[in-house]
């Protein structure tokens, strides 16, 4: 079951990301429906700004987004986790 975490993972992914909403939740939806979105500002260039990856459009772009945020955590925890075990 461990070898195959990874591709159970992608393959939820991909599965998932495509039925995403595109309307605006959390804080996003507070500021539109009380009026201050224009006062956003963007201290952080995101890489994927809005999920999506930069001149590719489309579903394909928020697929594209999610595999690649996903792949980072799941290093990131296992180098971590790793890390950890070593000592």
């Amino acid at each position: 079951m461990k070898k195959y975490l990874p591709i159970i993972i992608m393959a939820v992914i991909i599965l998932i990301i495509p039925l995403s909403s595109a309307h605006p939740d959390g804080l996003e939806r507070v500021a539109e429906d009380n009026g201050f979105m224009h006062l956003e500002k963007n201290v952080i260039n995101a890489l994927f700004g809005d999920y999506t990856v930069p001149h590719i459009t489309g579903p394909v772009s928020s697929i594209l987004s999610g595999i690649i945020g996903a792949a980072a955590v799941y290093i990131l925890v296992r180098v971590l986790f790793d890390l950890g075990k070593n000592k």
